[in-house]
């Protein structure tokens, strides 16, 4: 099965693809959250033939709703109405975080980190999503 993971933004929207069968993930684009969003959405959809999509939920700490907790319901609805596919939230804490340090760590420089970060965020939640729910 082929799921597509992302990472919700304001103003980016970092996205990810990988299989069940492979186990692996790979990060996409960064999409501009604009009215063009869902275009771009339709079109990477049709051609990953994706069957599933994971968005990640912005919890605080203490595992309440995030700043944008608002925005992201409405968009999560959006996807659920357009697409027809199953809808999955999963805890994206610290994605952001852990892609930063990677992205640090190979020494990418800070405005080509901008372009990437949020879907190497959004690869990183696919990929734990990959290995607790598939691959135990």
């Amino acid at each position: 099965m082929t799921i597509l993971c992302i990472d919700f933004g304001l103003k980016r929207i970092g996205v990810a693809v990988g299989s069940t069968d492979s186990g692996l993930a790979f990060a996409r684009d960064v999409l501009s959250n604009d009215r063009h969003l869902i275009e771009h959405l339709d079109a990477l959809i049709k051609l990953e033939v994706v069957e599933k999509i994971l968005v990640g939920l912005p919890l605080k700490r203490d595992r309440s709703a995030g700043d944008i907790d608002q925005e992201l319901q409405k968009f999560a609805l959006q996807l659920k109405k357009r697409f027809s596919l199953p809808i999955e939230m999963v805890d994206e804490r610290y994605t952001s975080k852990i892609a930063a340090k990677k992205l640090h760590a190979i020494q990418m420089k800070a405005k080509k980190q901008k372009k990437t970060l949020d879907s190497v965020a959004a690869q990183l939640m696919l990929q734990d999503w990959l290995e607790t729910t598939v691959l135990r």
